[in-house]
């Protein structure tokens, strides 16, 4: 079984509850309302395909999406 292909599907999160991840960051530490979050599909040669999530409230798939992309996908083929 080889890897042929990774994407990722992006889409927006929106209606994040507000949440403070820390009494210590303070209002650097509050994040809600909306963030991108993606959708990572590795396929194979055999038809097989597995899906992970990409992105959290405080930071939004886009920011990894094209170096994963760009760098692993690559990498992962073959």
């Amino acid at each position: 079984m080889k890897i042929t292909d990774v994407t990722v599907t992006l889409f927006e999160w929106d209606g994040i509850p507000l949440t403070n991840y820390s009494a210590i960051s303070g209002t650097l530490g509050n994040f809600g309302g909306k963030a991108m979050m993606g959708l990572v599909t590795v396929s194979t040669d055999d038809g097989v395909q597995g899906h992970s999530f990409l992105g959290t409230s405080s930071q939004g798939a886009d920011f990894d999406a094209a170096s994963l992309i760009s760098i692993m996908k690559p990498r992962l083929r073959g």
